[in-house]
């Protein structure tokens, strides 16, 4: 059964840099704060964040002391089986809803996946999108993510690197 809930998460921008990952994940695991799902890029002078962690308010104040302005915003998360067709699933049922999707990314744990979509319209309930109980709850994946973002490259060879799988055939030029 597909599981869907609002969440919110965290997105930030700084410098790119060797070691950056692994310096965000140090000042948030020194604050004892768990990432619970992630997608983690760079692109030109820039490292791009959009996390979700079991404390987003100490999160915020440990990533401003790093330099970032970080930013909240709703997501949607949507936990459906690991297997062949759910993506397109969800992104259909969404779609079909009217609701253009910014970005997805995505972590597979077992036989389950969590995929955490943005959206144009953050106040409609994520029930209403995927059709799924709103009084579920369920944690984020905490496994190995995939990040899939808007492209002005057709097809599904438009990536932004390897492990990431881009497949959107819409013209976004501004970062999320």
């Amino acid at each position: 059964m597909t599981k869907a809930k609002k969440l919110k998460q965290l997105s930030f921008v700084l410098p790119d840099k060797i070691g950056l990952l692994s310096e965000v994940a140090a000042f948030i695991t020194a604050a004892k704060i768990n990432i619970e799902a992630i997608c983690a890029y760079g692109m030109g002078n820039d490292g791009y964040f959009m996390i979700i962690t079991d404390n987003n308010a100490k999160a915020k104040k440990v990533l401003s002391h790093m330099g970032a302005e970080v930013n909240s915003e709703d997501v949607i998360a949507v936990e459906v089986p690991n297997k062949v067709g759910q993506l397109q699933q969800a992104a259909r049922k969404i779609s079909d809803a009217g609701v253009d999707i910014s970005y997805v990314y995505g972590s597979p744990v077992k036989q389950k996946m969590t995929l955490i979509f943005k959206t144009s319209i953050d106040s409609i309930p994520a029930h209403a999108l995927i059709g799924s109980n709103p009084n579920e709850n369920y944690p984020p994946g905490r496994s190995s993510h995939r990040c899939a973002r808007r492209s002005n490259r057709a097809g599904p060879a438009a990536d932004f690197g390897a492990g990431v799988d881009c497949d959107s055939r819409r013209n976004n030029s501004t970062p999320h």
